[in-house]
């Protein structure tokens, strides 16, 4: 297959609130990506009512860039199983990328009420309220979220990095839409110090969330550099899609 680019120019508006102007490069498919939608579709067209496959093919879809074949998938996922919250997630995510506010916005409130299920029925687990947090931000929940996202640093276990620092950042992130820059930055720092360590576990997960940190503390160079960073590894879809769209960013 060719290895030419198709580029457009994206405008859109991330969970934290920045509207962003991004080059989207599109590249043909692989010869592997070709075989694997292929084989993808047979399995589905065989067994039409299963999610798991049907999830794999979206994921690929939004890979490649074929973002409106992804959300009809992503939908196709949820309507066998509504309580995937990473699919809501993900289809909010793709609908905002494509200005399509209206329908991310609703798909946000379903996974809305789908995280906030996750913490009646396991109110014991750190990563269910960080996660119903992270919804809550998106959906501009400021306040809501500072109480799930508190309640996940409580039940956070000792060395939990990969929990610990997004639960910071994202406390910091919301400290911020509620003017309080004092304990935004204070959060912010937590997790940057929590970078160091969660790189012994995950390097690039870790100059992902770096990259995040340094933006906000207004250290444009040193975000430039963990995402530099975090790209140079095996940083996977749909985080690597979303790098390259704020490093873009960050360049200029």
């Amino acid at each position: 297959m060719s290895g030419s680019l198709t580029a457009s120019l994206v405008q859109f508006t991330d969970s934290s609130g920045i509207k962003m102007n991004a080059q989207l490069f599109i590249a043909e498919k692989s010869a592997r990506q070709e075989q694997k939608l292929i084989t993808l579709n047979k399995y589905i067209e065989k067994f039409p009512q299963g999610w798991k496959k049907r999830l794999e093919l979206a994921d690929l879809l939004y890979e490649i860039g074929n973002w409106s074949q992804a959300i009809i998938e992503y939908n196709q996922v949820i309507e066998r199983e509504s309580q995937l919250l990473d699919v809501h997630l993900q289809l909010g995510k793709i609908l905002q990328l494509m200005g399509q506010k209206k329908e991310a916005l609703q798909d946000i409130e379903r996974g809305c009420q789908v995280s906030q299920q996750g913490t009646k029925l396991q109110p014991q687990l750190a990563d269910t309220w960080l996660r119903h947090g992270q919804v809550l931000i998106l959906a501009r929940k400021h306040r809501e979220a500072l109480e799930a996202l508190k309640k996940a640093w409580e039940l956070l276990p000792d060395s939990s990095y990969l929990q610990s620092v997004p639960a910071a950042f994202w406390l910091g992130e919301s400290y911020r839409v509620l003017k309080n820059a004092k304990a935004s930055k204070r959060w912010w720092e937590v997790a940057a110090q929590g970078c160091q360590e969660l790189r012994l576990f995950n390097p690039p997960m870790a100059d992902y969330w770096l990259g995040r940190v340094m933006f906000r503390l207004g250290d444009k160079s040193g975000a430039r550099r963990a995402y530099t960073g975090a790209l140079s590894q095996q940083l996977l879809y749909p985080v690597r899609g979303e790098v390259e769209g704020i490093l873009e960013k960050v360049k200029r």
